[in-house]
């Protein structure tokens, strides 16, 4: 068969380019076995010269004729090898480990004999067992040390680590509580001087087991040294903000497991000495004397610690941190302190725990880390779940179910309507869990507007009126509305969600228009006749507020029913439409029915019955043009 020259030549260029692919596979699969080799082998291996492919002759091109398509050089990027699995511990070590505990919790103990021995005997005197006692701790200290630079580290120098540092505060509390030899002051003073000495040591030998060992110690330790000076109890809460600044420097090249550990255990004690300084009988009693000066000064130590963990997270965690080492140590145990703080709040310090998780809240958002997503969105989520129940002593503290001080109640409410507005606003623009926080908010703003709810429930609870109330109703108006209209945050969260957050809007939907409403019914009474009786007078607001909303949510169920679906479907819809009738149902027969009388009571069954009347009318309506509409589209049959 005769071919043209042009067929050849065509025929030859599409061969050649088919080679060319081939070739540049067959490279990359080399490159790939050579990347998995130097993996597999135990140390560098150099790299074995791969001889490069053979040259591809190309035809010299003809004029006009297309040149075949090149494929893209695609390099090998170079992949991490995977971090090797820490080792299980042998059944050896594993003794070795128990040894070293026992025998420095005998050493402990022995130490301890001998001092009772030379107290029973009279063989030293009380500046000679001090002396004795620090001259031993500082001998297993130094053999400690010894062993550690030539040995390394071991769970027998660890021993000795403990076990000096033990003998060394029991010394130090035997010269302090047992002979007054040290004022307060000066017993913390000391302690702190050995506290930063250790922690030095554990810095320099890059020994974390030991700062966790000292946390652990130092929970025991916190009481003996409590007082009524207030410098020295702020002082003792030097020790563990010591902890979380030591982690900065260490958390390279450190366990990431471990570093959460330690700061997770530093948060912890913060948060145990900060509500331990509230537990003496006499601290309290001080406390109650002069309930500003010193609490507003002790509790801006711990608050500093609390700060100073978020950002230990944020700027000095390392790379591998997973998401529960990040979380602990940037929430559980800041929300801890914060939780401990309120043992020591009165007055005005009620407010400390709100302004500084303001002030977290805030850093946390601007200077979320930029290269973990996932822990960024994590400490947002856990932040903005914080805030609100740091708000629960300031508005608890001002509820006044009697309506005797409603000045002071709403100021608090309306401070928590105000933040809430703004984290609405915040919202579906920062990464976060959305159902989690929402549901934290909704929480405490439950309890913020428990009193109004027992106003809306209970006409006699009503007995006089306030601006304060109408404010805080309106405000409480505002924030529903605030919270209507955003759209892109409610399409956001699951079905389930929003249904369950619909139904909390009809509630909150209900305080705030019959709170409106009963003010203004009192501000009617004081102009109504003088003849007519005040309280029948001022109820009229509370029966027309329940009138309103009774037809609101009947009205709502009529649009859930009738409306075609959109971001919903249709079956959704007819449920969510379907329970708040039966809501505005059971409310019309168990509540209104009882609870408003007169013209409310009739306008309210009236206007409701005519509503479902009219759903029925206009869904049979709908329903019999649809049926028509997909008849119509039917193909006539011959």
């Amino acid at each position: 068969m005769h071919h043209s020259r042009d067929e050849i030549l065509t025929d030859v260029r599409r061969k050649l380019g088919e080679l060319r692919a081939s070739t540049a596979r067959s490279q990359m699969l080399i490159d790939d076995i050579q990347a998995t080799l130097n993996h597999l082998s135990p140390a560098p291996v150099a790299d074995v010269p791969v001889p490069a492919p053979a040259p591809v002759l190309r035809p010299p091109a003809m004029a006009g004729a297309p040149m075949p398509p090149q494929p893209p050089h695609q390099v090998q990027q170079p992949q991490k090898p995977p971090k090797p699995p820490k080792p299980k511990l042998t059944t050896e070590q594993q003794v070795m480990r128990w040894a070293a505990v026992i025998g420095s919790i005998i050493t402990f103990v022995g130490a301890s004999f001998g001092i009772a021995l030379a107290i029973q005997t009279g063989l030293l005197g009380p500046v000679g067992r001090v002396v004795g006692a620090a001259l031993l701790a500082f001998v297993l200290l130094g053999v400690g040390i010894r062993v550690d630079q030539r040995k390394g580290t071991s769970a027998g120098v660890m021993a000795l680590y403990v076990t000096s540092f033990l003998i060394l505060i029991l010394d130090l509390w035997y010269a302090y509580a047992a002979q007054e030899w040290l004022k307060p002051l000066s017993c913390v003073v000391i302690f702190l001087v050995l506290w930063l000495g250790y922690l030095a040591l554990a810095h320099w030998r890059k020994n974390l087991p030991l700062v966790l060992a000292m946390c652990i110690i130092l929970v025991f330790y916190t009481f003996p040294l409590l007082s009524l000076d207030y410098l020295a109890n702020a002082l003792i809460l030097v020790a563990p903000i010591a902890v979380i600044l030591l982690t900065w420097p260490m958390s390279k090249g450190s366990d990431s497991r471990f570093l959460a550990i330690v700061r997770s255990a530093a948060g912890v004690l913060l948060a145990w000495q900060t509500g331990a300084l509230s537990s003496p009988a006499e601290l309290r009693a001080t406390y109650l004397e002069q309930p500003v000066e010193p609490i507003s000064f002790v509790l801006a130590v711990p608050l500093i610690g609390l700060v100073l963990l978020v950002i230990g997270e944020i700027f000095f965690a390392p790379t591998s941190t997973t998401r529960a080492q990040s979380i602990v140590p940037a929430v559980v145990a800041p929300a801890a302190i914060l939780l401990a703080s309120y043992t020591l709040l009165h007055d005005a310090g009620v407010w400390l725990p709100f302004l500084t998780a303001t002030a977290v809240t805030v850093l946390v958002t601007v200077l979320r880390p930029k290269d973990n997503a996932q822990r960024a969105a994590d400490l947002i989520t856990g932040w903005f779940i914080t805030l609100p129940f740091t708000l629960f002593r300031p508005v608890v503290d001002t509820q006044d179910f009697e309506l005797q001080h409603t000045q002071s109640e709403a100021v608090s409410v309306l401070i928590f309507f105000a933040v809430a507005i703004v984290v609405l606003l915040l919202l579906h623009r920062l990464p976060m869990n959305r159902v989690a926080v929402l549901s934290s908010w909704a929480l405490m703003l439950f309890i913020a507007i428990l009193p109004m709810l027992e106003n809306t429930l209970f006409p006699s609870a009503i007995t006089r009126w306030s601006w304060f109330g109408l404010i805080q109703g309106l405000a409480l108006a505002v924030l529903i509305i605030i919270a209507a209209t955003r759209t892109t945050l409610w399409r956001s969260l699951p079905i389930q969600a929003r249904g369950a957050f619909a139904a909390y809007g009809l509630l909150l939907e209900m305080v705030s228009v019959v709170t409106i409403s009963a003010v203004l019914g009192h501000i009617n009474a004081l102009f109504a006749d003088p003849s007519s009786p005040y309280l029948e007078t001022s109820r009229l607001g509370f029966y027309n507020g329940h009138m309103l909303v009774s037809i609101s949510w009947m009205a709502a169920a009529s649009w859930l029913l009738l409306k075609r679906p959109g971001t919903m479907d249709a079956k959704t819809m007819r449920t969510a439409g379907l329970f708040v009738a039966i809501v505005a149902t059971v409310k019309l027969v168990l509540f209104d029915m009882a609870a408003l009388g007169g013209i409310p009571r009739v306008l309210t069954f009236i206007v409701c019955g005519l509503i479902l009347i009219a759903v029925a009318i206009k869904g049979a309506q709908q329903q019999k043009n649809t049926g028509q509409t997909f008849t119509e589209t039917q193909p006539a049959s011959n």
